[in-house]
């Protein structure tokens, strides 16, 4: 990644501060998730949603699979949408800073969480309906020409567990899209 002049600290441009704040709503994101199953009594959704029925393989095979799919459909769809591919320049310029250790660090993180929390904690309590509602409803901050997109996104990953595919094909897939993406907007 290149390497921006960097604006000072805590300046509302400083994407060092920006990623502090996204770091602290997912780390509150992830105890949410796991107190929230601890207060249900439902730890045991963890292990049997982990890898699902149909094994490491199928359910790693298929997250890798639907992630090179959904991240070439991102692409198409950012080249033809102006307010997503607005969304990934703002992402950019967040990450442009970063090393890419700590960036690819970061979007597979999000991924983790973000699945731990809409299918696990979510998707276990309201099911798939439920999860992707809750998806979309915490997307609208990105504006309300990205909430089909985050629909699509939550009801695939979510029927990735409906399906039998588990957490792993799940936030494989949301991982693999966040990597390529970033890829993707890294190479520019």
């Amino acid at each position: 990644m290149t390497e921006a002049p960097k604006p000072p600290p805590g300046s509302p441009e400083d994407p060092r501060a920006t990623m502090l704040g996204v770091g602290c709503a997912y780390t509150i994101l992830l105890l949410v998730a796991l107190s929230w199953l601890g207060l249900r009594g439902r730890w045991s959704a963890l292990a049997a949603t982990a890898i699902g029925s149909h094994g490491v393989l199928a359910s790693g095979a298929v997250g890798l699979a639907v992630g090179v799919i959904g991240h070439c459909m991102l692409a198409t769809v950012s080249r033809r949408a102006p307010a997503i591919a607005e969304l990934e320049e703002r992402a950019h310029e967040l990450l442009v800073g970063m090393t890419q250790a700590a960036a690819f660090s970061f979007v597979l993180t999000a991924a983790l969480i973000e699945e731990l929390f809409f299918r696990l904690a979510v998707q276990d309590a309201f099911g798939l309906a439920g999860s992707v509602a809750a998806y979309v409803l915490l997307s609208m901050s990105a504006g309300r020409s990205v909430l089909l997109l985050a629909a699509a996104h939550a009801l695939c990953m979510g029927g990735l567990v409906e399906l039998g595919f588990g957490l792993y094909a799940s936030t494989t897939a949301h991982a693999v899209i966040n990597y390529l993406s970033l890829r993707r907007m890294t190479c520019r």
